[in-house]
């Protein structure tokens, strides 16, 4: 089964990126999450030398990127990124890891036609305290992975569009095959859902890439 069908891109209405980092113009990203991305606020993303206007909307699961009114708010406001945490609710509802990923290459496919700008951050699912998904999680965040490597193949960063974040520090363990996660990241009580220092870690993990796409894009203004 084909993950997705490329067509080419129209035309987008917003500034980009680049111009907008470079102007000290605003920053629109928005957030789609399950929940445990909820915590991050607007002043989590708040950059001395950035100015970024921030949208959080929460789903459960991949299917949810197809509601309408998510895709309205894409086609009107073309933010320059779209930040994706969700997949392990996929898992526990049984959905496999084909039926994951054609919902995420549809919602790229979408935003390629109506916001071709957009830069699209895929971040790959958590372990969860059910040791029973542990393959499903992994066979998964493969599965992006190789999505990523499959129609990302731009070096240039004023041209590359999807980025992919491991989340690797949340894994412990590098020697076996199945990595272990951190338990200092979640909470004794069900080892699902984020400790403070996982809170923390989530966070650094979302203002670490956005920071390194403005600086490498800022960089290459002065070449």
């Amino acid at each position: 089964k084909q993950w997705y069908q490329r067509r080419v891109a129209i035309t987008a209405g917003n500034i980009p990126l680049k111009a907008a980092i470079i102007a000290r113009k605003p920053i629109n990203i928005l957030l789609i999450t399950d929940s445990l991305m909820r915590h991050i606020e607007d002043e989590d993303l708040e950059f001395r030398k950035y100015n970024i206007h921030f949208h959080r909307i929460d789903k459960r699961k991949t299917s949810q990127l197809r509601d309408h009114q998510l895709l309205n708010l894409i086609r009107q406001q073309q933010q320059h990124i779209v930040y994706v945490h969700l997949g392990i609710n996929d898992i526990h509802h049984g959905e496999r890891t084909e039926e994951t990923m054609d919902n995420i290459a549809n919602f790229d496919n979408f935003l390629r036609e109506a916001s071709p700008t957009t830069k699209l951050i895929l971040s790959q699912p958590l372990l969860n305290g059910n040791s029973f998904h542990t393959r499903q999680v992994m066979d998964l965040r493969q599965a992006f992975l190789l999505y990523r490597n499959k129609y990302e193949q731009a070096k240039d960063i004023n041209i590359k569009r999807l980025f992919l974040r491991d989340n690797a520090q949340f894994f412990t363990d590098r020697s076996t095959g199945i990595r272990l996660q951190n338990p200092n990241y979640f909470q004794q009580s069900d080892s699902v859902h984020l400790s403070y220092l996982g809170r923390k870690a989530m966070t650094c993990n979302m203002r670490d890439l956005l920071y390194s796409i403005f600086k490498d894009l800022e960089q290459t203004s002065s070449c």
